[in-house]
């Protein structure tokens, strides 16, 4: 009993976490949000469940989408970012004087 040594456990004071109210609601998710440990779960959890989600559900959300937006949805077989590029590079617009031009600078 030479080194006899008392631990003594932090308390919600040391951490400046808020008391907490008998009947009121701490929201722990607003306090760890900026941390790292947080955001490392957050992305695991998107990686593992929300993207495969995204994969299993997207031709049901698209067919949804179909039918919602009728005539107007338009389908192409390319690839998201080559559509992307020619609509960037080959996009034609209408000026207020209704001429066509391929750069909206040069009407």
């Amino acid at each position: 009993m030479e080194r006899d040594e008392v631990f003594v456990p932090k308390t919600r004071e040391d951490f400046k976490i808020p008391k907490e109210i008998h009947g009121e609601k701490i929201d722990y998710r607003e306090m760890l949000a900026d941390t790292p440990i947080y955001t490392l779960c957050m992305l695991i959890r998107q990686q593992l469940l929300a993207f495969p989600a995204y994969f299993h559900h997207g031709a049901a959300a698209t067919e949804h989408l179909k039918a919602f937006l009728g005539d107007h949805y338009q389908y192409s077989d390319k690839p998201a970012f080559k559509a992307l590029w020619d609509n960037y590079n080959k996009c034609q617009f209408v000026d207020d004087a209704g001429a066509l031009s391929a750069d909206p600078g040069h009407a």
